[in-house]
């Protein structure tokens, strides 16, 4: 009998470990927003100060709007993380729509030994992110999949939206360095297999550039029929130099998992206000690119970083 259990509950588990890899293949509609407004990284020289002036004019507006505020008890409380991409140096995925990325939390001042490895599809063609294969080979680690519209200004445009359809899953606390090639993360992502680069064509970290993150989640935003969204404030520095930010950066978002009248109608205040923050903080917006493309566009100063399979970083960067 304790053997039929014991079966009954592997099975189980199994079935719950393999649900979320069906879930990245079948996820074909938008479950997700997220709205970014890129700041002037100068302005954030004095972090603490730029997060709370930046956050005062979004609670000002919103409640101008008669939009909900929760402040969170410690609403400026920092979290930190180690975030770099992974591609060929070629730029193979990019070039194909993928981005291959790692983020590795903090506990204090010392990185935790297991990280999130998430690889994603980004296209202004909706229909061709929803065909988008996400799929995850790995077994016995839980993963995240989301469909989302990435929503940011036109660019010298204030008061607008361009939307980015991005499909991506998140393989999460992974303890250990899958490779150094395409082939290696093959065995996760099997889709990375498919795009004609050879299977053994070296990874590297995109121009050997680790970002040194920092974050403030300082409350929520409430637009009604369930939309409720999380707000970040974040800051990119260039790993072992945290004096001037390159990239800052004020976002905020939700899941939604159907459309009804009253979710619609929080999705479209969540819109307008998005519309009416970019006015807002006129001062502060700077209108060039993406998080990702600065790193993608930039050589770091500090030296370059390289993959190296069974290596003692579990992360699988060294430095050269």
């Amino acid at each position: 009998m304790r053997t039929v259990k014991k079966m009954f509950y592997l099975a189980i588990f199994a079935l719950m470990m393999g649900l979320p890899q069906l879930q990245a293949a079948k996820l074909t509609k938008l479950n997700s927003h997220e709205y970014k407004i890129l700041l002037k990284p100068e302005l954030f020289v004095n972090r603490q100060e730029a997060y709370k002036k930046v956050w005062e004019i979004a609670k000002s507006l919103a409640d101008s709007l008669g939009i909900e505020v929760r402040e969170g008890r410690q609403p400026f409380r920092e979290h930190r993380r180690k975030v770099y991409f992974l591609d060929t140096p070629d730029h193979d995925l990019r070039k194909h729509g993928y981005v291959l990325r790692v983020r590795v939390k903090y506990n204090g001042s010392k990185p935790r030994k297991e990280y999130n490895l998430t690889l994603k599809y980004r296209s202004t063609d909706l229909q061709k992110s929803a065909q988008a294969d996400i799929t995850v080979a790995l077994k016995g680690y839980k993963t995240k999949a989301k469909f989302e519209a990435d929503i940011t200004p036109i660019k010298d445009s204030l008061g607008t939206m361009r939307f980015i359809y991005s499909k991506s899953v998140k393989v999460k606390k992974l303890d250990f360095s899958p490779g150094n090639t395409i082939g290696d993360y093959a065995k996760i992502f099997p889709v990375l297999g498919k795009l004609g680069i050879p299977l053994d064509k070296k990874l590297e970290i995109v121009n050997g550039f680790i970002v040194d993150e920092r974050k403030v989640s300082p409350g929520m935003f409430v637009f009604g029929g369930g939309i409720n969204s999380m707000v970040d404030i974040t800051t990119w520095y260039e790993f072992g130099d945290t004096s001037r930010p390159f990239v800052a950066e004020f976002s905020y978002d939700f899941r939604f998992m159907r459309h009804n009248e009253m979710i619609d109608r929080g999705i479209e205040r969540a819109s307008e206000f998005f519309k009416a923050l970019q006015f807002a903080l006129k001062d502060w917006y700077y209108p060039e690119g993406t998080k990702t493309g600065y790193v993608y566009s930039h050589k770091p100063t500090v030296k370059k970083a390289r993959i190296k399979k069974g290596g003692s970083n579990v992360h699988g960067v060294q430095k050269d």
